[in-house]
């Protein structure tokens, strides 16, 4: 508080402090919490939430494959305030697998987080047609190449069938985990 008197009308008065504005804080941004890599099955909803502090403004970018995510497409939203941002993919698909990044900006700095997703699901088929080699009397080699995606982890197996030309039906013949077999003619048939 001061006190002042006027000099000339001899009048006292009481000046009240004006309140301070408090220091500016100069925070970069800091990530409080964010994922580790996320593996899910094909179909669930995925989150990925980022809680952060740091001084505001804090601007929030999301990226996948280092490219910024495009916002509105009708599987993929973003919700972001002050303090944190979420993606959220509403029925997670093979497309939907990478590395997503966020990366906060505010005038005193850039942090980013980075998780790899992977979406489980069945593999798709072999990638060629089944080769025969080593063709003989009474045996051949099947050989194939493993699927272009594998469902979001190693195939175990591949289960083998054989087509029955008189029942006009696919029969199971073995379940093999490597991508070729010797077949021995020892079926019915």
């Amino acid at each position: 508080m001061s006190c002042f008197v006027d000099r000339f009308s001899g009048e006292a008065r009481i000046k009240k402090p004006t309140a301070k504005t408090p220091p500016r804080q100069v925070l970069p941004p800091q990530i409080l919490q964010f994922p580790e890599d996320m593996k899910i099955l094909a179909g669930e909803k995925v989150e990925i939430l980022c809680t952060f502090s740091g001084a505001p403004p804090i601007n929030c970018t999301w990226l996948k494959f280092r490219k910024p995510i495009q916002e509105g497409t009708e599987d993929i939203s973003i919700e972001s305030c002050d303090t944190s941002s979420k993606l959220t993919i509403s029925s997670g698909q093979q497309e939907h697998c990478g590395c997503y990044t966020i990366e906060l900006r505010n005038s005193f700095g850039l942090r980013q987080a980075a998780l790899n997703l992977t979406i489980v699901d069945k593999p798709d088929p072999p990638a060629k047609v089944p080769a025969a080699s080593d063709i003989r009397r009474s045996s051949l080699t099947l050989s194939w190449y493993g699927p272009t995606y594998d469902g979001g982890s190693a195939v175990r197996a591949y289960h083998l069938e054989i087509w029955d030309s008189v029942e006009q039906q696919w029969n199971p013949l073995v379940s093999c985990n490597s991508t070729s077999y010797n077949v021995q003619r020892s079926y019915s048939g």
